[in-house]
């Protein structure tokens, strides 16, 4: 019985560490951001950075993140004191790209829309 205790008991705090989606919709989310409240960082690559990206966001490609990017490095583009929203393309990267910041203590949430939409509603960077 203790054993099976244990067992549920890492499964559900493993699901509670888990990254997740925001919750936030798109106005919540460019209100945070154009107040500065959030960091804003792209997980795609360079290349699809320099053909579109929203207005104020970092570049962090999880190409990086996946190679073992240090705290330094990580903390040199999104800092510590704030939340980080993460994008990519569709949502899938920046879901990645989450579990490993929040492994290394960073508060982030992903962003479940496509580049288009935020780019749409924040700005385009030119």
């Amino acid at each position: 019985m203790g054993r099976m205790f244990t067992l549920v008991l890492l499964f559900v705090s493993t699901i509670a560490l888990a990254a997740d989606y925001t919750k936030d919709g798109l106005e919540v989310i460019k209100a945070k951001v154009q107040k500065g409240e959030v960091i804003l960082v792209d997980v795609r690559e360079k290349n699809e950075w320099d053909e579109a990206h929203v207005l104020g966001a970092k570049l962090f490609p999880l190409s990086r993140l996946s190679k073992g990017a240090s705290k330094e490095e990580i903390e040199s583009v999104v800092g510590r004191d704030k939340v980080v929203y993460l994008h990519c393309k569709a949502g899938v990267r920046c879901m990645k790209a989450a579990e490993i910041l929040e492994k290394q203590g960073f508060k982030v949430q992903a962003i479940d829309l496509p580049v288009g939409e935020l780019i749409k509603s924040i700005g385009k960077a030119k």
